[in-house]
Formats: C-alpha cells, sequence, structure tokens
C-alpha cells in the first residue's frame, strides 16, 4: 500500500486553553495556513486534537513551505511528516523507509509520542520503544533519548497515527487578527517596528500611524529618504496581515512649539502630542488600543513620570510591549524579522529635531498647563485633517 500524501502537522498552544470558542480560533489558524501556503496545500486543513494537519501537493516545495511557516502566528511547532492507519505495525514500516529514504541518515535518535486519544490500545512508552527498536534494529541507528541527531514525532489521533522526522518552531502567538485592532505609532527607530510585530503576535490586527517632518504626505512618499518608512511597512508585511500605513505631517505641533516651548519639555509635549492625534484616529479606523515602541529608561523622555505625564487622561489603553526588554534584545528580535538594516538607515524622525536631553520629571500639572497656553486641541484636530493612507492621494497623482 503506498503511504498516503505528506501532511503538513502543525501544532497550537495556547490554542489548547481556550473554552467554548476554541473552534473558532482554530479555524482562524487553518485560513491563515492555507492563505500562506498557497499552492503548496492539496487540501484543507484536518482538526485533530491540539493540532492541524493540511494535506501537500505531491510536489511540494521544502522552502516555500517553512518561509510560510515562520510567519504565521498561532503555530508553536510545525513538521512535513505523514498520517497512516492505526496499525503499529505499519507506522513502523512507514518510518523506516522515510528514514532509509534521506540521503543523510542521523548518527542517533530518539522517539517521542504523544497519545491523546486514550482509548488506542499502547500506550505512548510502548508505542516509542516498538518503533524504536525497529529502527535501530533494521538501519542500525543508535539510540539517544538526552542528545538525538533526530527525533521521531508521533501522535495517536482519535482517526490516524501522525509521525514526523523532526520538528520546527513556529513563531507563536495567536492567530493573526483574532485579538481586535490596535493603531500603532510607527516611527522610523528600530523600536517600533518591534512593537507592532510583538502585537501582531499576539493576535492583533495593527495599523500604523506615522507622524513626519514633511509638508506634505506626497513628498515622503516621493522622497529617497522617505521611502525608509515605506520599506519598514513592506518588511512588517510578512508578519502583519491587512495591516495600512497613515501617514500626518508634524508641522501643526511643530511650528507652534518652536515658538512656545522651551528645548527641555519640547519633547514631552511632542509626544503628548502624537498620543492625542493618534487617540483621535483611532476612533475613526475603530482601533481599541494604541502601542509604542517605548522602553523604560531607554531615554529621558521615557522615565516612569514622563510616561504617565503624556497618557494621563486618555481614553483608550496604551500598550507597551518592549517596555522591560533590553535594548539587545530588542535588536536581536528587530534583525530577525529583518527591520533592523532598514532601520538604521538614515531618516529625519521628528524626535531627532528636537532636545536630546528633555527634563526626566515633568509634573503632570505643568503639562496640562502648556497644553491650554498654546492651543493642543487646534492642533490636534489640523493634523487630523491631514491623516492619509499609503498611497496617498496626492502622490498618486504626481
Amino acid at each position: 500500500m503506498n503511504p498516503m500524501p505528506a501532511l503538513l502537522i502543525v501544532h497550537y498552544g495556547e490554542i489548547a486553553l481556550k473554552g467554548h470558542n476554541r473552534k473558532w480560533f482554530e479555524v482562524q489558524l487553518a485560513m491563515h495556513l492555507a492563505s500562506a501556503l498557497g499552492g503548496q496545500a492539496a487540501g484543507p486543513a484536518l482538526r485533530y486534537r491540539g493540532r492541524l494537519g493540511v494535506p501537500l501537493v505531491e510536489e511540494f516545495d521544502p522552502e516555500k513551505i517553512y518561509d510560510a511557516m515562520s510567519r504565521v502566528f498561532g503555530v508553536t511547532y510545525y513538521a512535513i511528516g505523514r498520517r497512516c492507519e492505526r496499525n503499529i505495525d505499519v507506522l513502523k514500516s512507514r518510518i523506516v523507509e522515510d528514514l532509509r529514504a534521506r540521503s543523510a541518515p542521523p548518527r542517533s535518535f530518539a522517539v517521542v509520542t504523544r497519545r491523546s486519544d486514550k482509548m488506542f490500545p499502547m500506550n505512548s512508552e510502548a508505542i516509542s520503544r516498538e518503533v524504536g527498536a525497529a529502527v535501530h534494529d533494521t538501519l542500525g541507528i543508535a539510540v539517544d533519548l538526552d542528545e538525538p541527531d533526530l527525533t521521531i514525532w508521533i501522535s495517536v489521533t482519535e482517526s490516524d497515527l501522525l509521525y514526523s522526522l523532526g520538528r520546527i518552531r513556529g513563531p507563536g502567538g495567536l492567530p493573526a487578527n483574532s485579538a481586535g485592532r490596535v493603531l500603532s505609532l510607527f516611527s522610523g527607530g528600530i523600536d517600533s517596528p518591534v512593537s507592532s510585530f510583538l502585537l501582531a503576535r499576539r493576535g492583533a490586527q495593527v495599523d500604523l500611524l506615522h507622524v513626519h517632518t514633511y509638508r506634505t504626505n506626497a513628498e515622503l512618499v516621493e522622497d529617497d529618504q522617505g521611502k525608509k518608512i515605506l520599506d519598514l511597512k513592506s518588511a512588517l508585511d510578512r508578519h502583519l496581515v491587512g495591516s495600512r500605513l497613515f501617514l500626518a505631517p508634524a508641522y501643526p505641533f511643530s511650528i507652534k512649539a518652536a515658538l512656545s516651548l522651551g528645548e527641555k519639555i519640547e519633547m514631552i509635549l511632542f509626544r503628548r502630542f502624537l498620543l492625542l492625534l493618534a487617540q483621535a484616529f483611532a476612533s475613526r479606523i475603530r482601533a481599541e488600543a494604541l502601542v509604542t515602541g517605548d522602553n523604560l529608561g531607554q531615554v529621558a523622555s521615557q522615565t516612569l513620570s514622563n510616561l504617565a505625564a503624556v497618557d494621563f487622561d486618555l481614553s483608550l489603553p496604551v500598550l507597551r510591549p518592549l517596555i522591560a526588554m533590553d535594548k539587545v534584545d530588542i535588536v536581536a528580535l528587530a534583525k530577525k524579522i529583518s527591520t533592523y538594516d532598514i532601520s538604521i538607515r538614515p531618516y529625519k524622525d521628528c524626535c531627532s529635531l528636537m532636545s536630546r536631553h528633555p527634563r526626566t520629571r515633568v509634573p503632570v500639572e505643568l503639562v496640562k498647563k502648556i497644553e491650554a497656553d498654546i492651543g493642543m486641541p487646534a492642533m490636534v484636530e489640523e493634523a487630523l485633517s491631514l491623516v492619509e493612507s499609503v498611497p496617498c492621494q496626492s502622490a498618486r497623482k504626481s
């Protein structure tokens, strides 16, 4: 009997802890798997307890599958394996055949069995022992339970036996767009792309708002340095499903601030302006929270006092996924998601044009007073009227 077609075996983690809505999360994950795999999938996902199985076309491309799976949130582990009938002798035969077909046999191996169907007549230990003995006796490969060159993974389900020769860690998290919409304040630096990625990995649909120093949004789109923001968005598009980029010029604030604010307070008031603008725009796109790349104590504007001073009365929560991370870890993640090399390219962010030495403790009462003095609501309203999605209308006309 010919073996069944190859099966992409997908293990999920947190979804298994869901209650009555677990099926909904499984459906979301299956939908994103189908979209990412494209022509590599031969049919819809099969649902097993704690995992999904996607049949693969006969001439599948492993590299395309690995690339697709690296960006499907909700996947804890995955492997290209097979399923077979619930017969231990057939299972042993299939595994030995697949190992024999490998161009480079492993130096050592171990077998790990998970039995979701407790009614199967053999327990996990007995299955692992029998399969291990068959592999060792037939192919002469050494058994190493501590540091094997290859681990054979077996799953006993209610309908099939699944197996794979090894497995790969997935990106984890929750299925894309399963946790509501957020609006991320998106700069050209290292931090905000990483914070946007982390919220997307938790299932949020992430839209991006970038406030810039150009006179118009079209000028940013057409400028060589401004292309950095578009390139960062493109890099994140590998991970963010359905994300949109919005642009807004900063001049409604910066013109007034240059005349009214001292350099020690300017940065704090600008961050306040950004959050108020983001909150106002979030209501238009039905975002339920704001996201920033703040990292506690990284710069003077990100002390506890100053963080409290900029969002003391906001109606939306401000999510700060990087708040407790070390910078070296943020950089490592930026490199992993391919945004780091883009983030370090030259670009005049709004923050780079302001004082690098703001006060580390700005009282909330002072922020309130200055806001009233400079007419912050009018600034926010003017900037809000200038927000455009990319590609912006004026750029399309050029």
